[in-house]
């Protein structure tokens, strides 16, 4: 694993020494790009060595560089077009090409996508304020019979022409490297500087926010940042199920979820199996080294 990662590191090392800064649109990876990615190895990394963080903070520094966070005007936007400048990756889609049944508008559009399928939970949705921006793009069904599980879902992502369903790939955008910046500085217990870094996404969301104290403890903080990133970054890049792993925390699916659980940090169910064709093919490894 150490072998894998010291490639990785060194292949990112050489991408940003070389990349250049300018391009002709963002499905091209640039310096901005090869930092972001930096950015979210070291914070993965720094989980085991805590002379990282800083290493995270720098390359999530650059990377948001150029990149103004988005009004909450653009925030209500669809999450559809690339030309909001904060996104920092993503794949322009014209709008004669659809992306039909398999798209994020698909499933999560609820009224434009093909499947439309995914649902918000109260538990989740309860833990935004009614003056918080992201609050207003939950669209509130109250009980549905038959359907458990909707209450709400949202128009985070909404198709870009009206009947069909498309809009642009987005990847990764500035808030995200704010979040790994406000972590990383909360985990070298620069605690105002945290929260300062924290408030720019809290208090621009949220008018009626308010900023926490000096005094909070570092487990309080890091424990608002997560939940940060989780309202800030939801349908978009599996930050709470990778903060669940670097955080070795259960997995707690309560509120209106129509199959409630609990499954422990070292529940076997997080491992995925390794498929029968590579065990078969790689002389290295057995039946017996199969994941549980």
């Amino acid at each position: 694993m150490q072998e894998v990662y010291d490639l990785i590191l060194a292949d990112l090392d050489e991408a940003i020494a070389n990349l250049p800064e300018a391009r002709v649109g963002k499905y091209r990876i640039n310096k901005n790009v090869a930092h972001g990615i930096l950015a979210e190895v070291y914070q993965e990394l720094a989980m085991a060595d805590n002379s990282l963080w800083q290493k995270a903070i720098d390359n999530a520094q650059a990377a948001r560089d150029g990149h103004a966070l988005m009004s909450n005007a653009g925030y209500a936007g669809g999450f559809n077009n690339l030309s909001n400048g904060e996104w920092i990756w993503g794949f322009p889609v014209p709008d004669d090409q659809t992306l039909s049944y398999y798209s994020q508008f698909s499933y999560m559009d609820p009224s434009g996508g093909y499947y439309r399928n995914i649902a918000l939970n109260t538990s989740f949705a309860d833990k935004f304020t009614a003056t918080d921006a992201r609050k207003a793009q939950m669209v509130y069904y109250g009980t549905v019979p038959g359907y458990p599980a909707l209450v709400y879902q949202t128009n985070k992502y909404r198709t870009r022409v009206a009947g069909a369903i498309t809009g642009d790939i987005v990847v990764m955008r500035a808030a995200e490297m704010y979040l790994i910046e406000a972590e990383a500085l909360a985990q070298q217990n620069k605690i105002t500087e945290s929260i300062d870094v924290l408030f720019a996404i809290q208090g621009l969301r949220d008018p009626s926010a308010v900023k926490l104290p000096g005094t909070t403890s570092k487990d309080d903080l890091i424990n608002a940042i997560l939940l940060e990133r989780r309202k800030e970054l939801y349908g978009e890049i599996g930050a709470y199920y990778f903060d669940l792993k670097r955080y070795q925390r259960a997995l707690v699916r309560d509120g209106n979820h129509p199959y409630p659980l609990t499954i422990p940090a070292d529940d076997a169910r997080w491992l995925f199996q390794l498929p029968i064709s590579e065990i078969d093919a790689n002389l290295n490894i057995g039946p017996a080294d199969q994941n549980p």
